[in-house]
C-alpha cells in the first residue's frame, strides 16, 4: 500500500490541474495555467489578424472601386 500512495497523490494533483473546457474557439483544451495562456496567446494572435485581414479587404475593395 506505501508504494500506491506517491502515484495516486500526483494523479490526482493532475486531474485537480487539468479539466477539459470547450474554447471560444470550438477547440477542446486542457485548462492548466500554461494552456490558459497558450490560448489567451492563440486568441490574440486570431483577432489581430482578422483585423489586418479585414484592413487589407476594405483597402482592396476601395482600390478595386477607385
Amino acid at each position: 500500500m506505501q508504494s500506491n500512495r506517491p502515484l495516486k497523490g500526483i494523479k490526482s494533483q493532475f486531474e485537480l490541474r487539468s479539466t477539459y473546457v470547450w474554447d471560444s474557439t470550438g477547440i477542446v483544451g486542457m485548462i492548466g495555467i500554461e494552456a490558459t495562456l497558450v490560448g489567451i496567446l492563440i486568441r490574440l494572435q486570431k483577432t489581430q489578424h482578422d483585423r489586418a485581414s479585414h484592413v487589407l479587404g476594405t483597402a482592396a475593395r476601395n482600390l478595386y472601386l477607385a
